[in-house]
């Protein structure tokens, strides 16, 4: 049932034309990941030394016709594998890695603090942007802090009712930081979103919310460094969203 054959044409001492069309989707997704930008490859396989009644004949030509194809498809498959299985991977992690109770706990604080402010730098910085925009168009008084310099000065103005979340897949982005330590010290609550883990932020971080990583995730050589923390983010906005979800939801479509 994996594969249709079905002939176009039949004449004599002449080509046939064959589409072959791959049905299963567990065929393509672990065989063949991407196959569904090439549905129907057509080749041709002469009669003439085919005898179709002979099922090991026939795919023996196909299996011919199939080496013809362009070695770039083959690539464009390789390198769409990868990506699939880099996406799927940060997946499965992300699942082991989520913390129900500290969701919980984050999406309270989200409600209870008057105030967020969220910082980030490069693409961290553009993950913060986005948790602004969305937070913000369901009412939530946030805050993205992208430049260094604002994330400095913004300190002075923190308090106790103030949620900062740090953003820094590397953990080691000394803006981010120092930023948060700042913040610490001025009686806000700290937050940590990082693919890191290490002891020595319970020094000036409240919570440390570890996201799914794979080497070299921060320098972005096979996917955006973005996804699992978008991942993270989306786990919180549904979970915020279900405080109080009529208003949130009638906020949403103004």
């Amino acid at each position: 049932n994996l594969i249709i054959i079905h002939s176009l044409r039949w004449k004599e001492q002449s080509p046939i034309s064959l589409f072959i069309i791959l049905k299963s989707r567990i065929f393509l997704r672990e065989i063949f990941p991407g196959f569904f930008m090439y549905p129907k490859l057509h080749f041709h396989v002469s009669p003439r030394n085919v005898d179709f009644t002979d099922t090991g004949n026939l795919f023996m030509s196909i299996s011919r016709a199939w080496h013809q194809v362009p070695k770039k498809i083959f690539r464009i498959l390789k390198y769409t594998r990868m990506v699939l299985n880099a996406y799927q991977e940060l997946l499965n992690k992300s699942n082991a890695l989520l913390d129900k109770a500290q969701i919980t706990r984050i999406t309270n604080l989200l409600v209870s603090k008057s105030r967020v402010y969220v910082y980030g730098r490069g693409s961290s910085g553009l993950v913060a942007q986005e948790m602004k925009l969305r937070f913000m168009r369901i009412g939530l008084n946030i805050e993205a802090v992208t430049d260094s310099h604002i994330m400095k000065v913004n300190s002075v103005i923190l308090d106790e009712n103030c949620l900062v979340i740090g953003i820094s897949v590397s953990g080691q982005t000394d803006d981010i930081i120092s930023s948060l330590k700042a913040a610490h010290q001025h009686g806000a609550y700290t937050l940590l979103m990082t693919a890191r883990q290490d002891k020595s932020y319970q020094d000036f971080c409240d919570e440390t919310l570890i996201f799914a990583s794979m080497e070299h995730l921060e320098y972005g050589n096979i996917i955006s460094p973005q996804f699992p923390i978008l991942l993270v983010l989306d786990v919180l906005y549904a979970h915020y969203l279900q405080i109080d979800r009529s208003k949130k939801e009638a906020l949403h479509e103004y």
